[in-house]
Parts: C-alpha cells; structure tokens; sequence
C-alpha cells in the first residue's frame, strides 16, 4: 500500500485542496486491506471518502522508477 499510495501523493498531492487533502488524510488512517479493495473496487468506501481524490486514486497506476 505505501507503493500506491506514496506514489500517487507524488503525483497528485501538489493539486489538492484543503479537502481533498483531509480526505487524503482520511483514506491513510484507514486499514489497508479496506484502502485496498476501496482502490480495486472490490467495495465501496464510505461516502466521506468518495469523490475526486478516491476516483483519481482508483485511476492512478504505480509506475515504479
């Protein structure tokens, strides 16, 4: 999870705004497994995560360098 997750906040962090950032921040206190199947789309996460930064997150692909 910190290989997806880190890099998306390098890709997409510069751009949040405050929300987003909370969300963000939300999304990282979660359980893994839970972020994991939210990322797959195995599950729904909760409403309080959905929107712009959970549907770029599903979107991004870990490039490694």
């Amino acid at each position: 999870m910190d290989l997806i997750l880190g890099s998306f906040a390098e890709a997409h962090i510069g751009d949040f705004s405050e929300d987003d950032l909370a969300v963000y921040d939300e999304i990282l206190q979660s359980q893994d497994p839970d972020v994991y199947d939210w990322i797959m789309g195995r599950s729904d996460p909760p409403v309080t995560l959905r929107g712009s930064v959970m549907t770029r997150l599903r979107a991004h692909r870990f490039k490694e360098k």
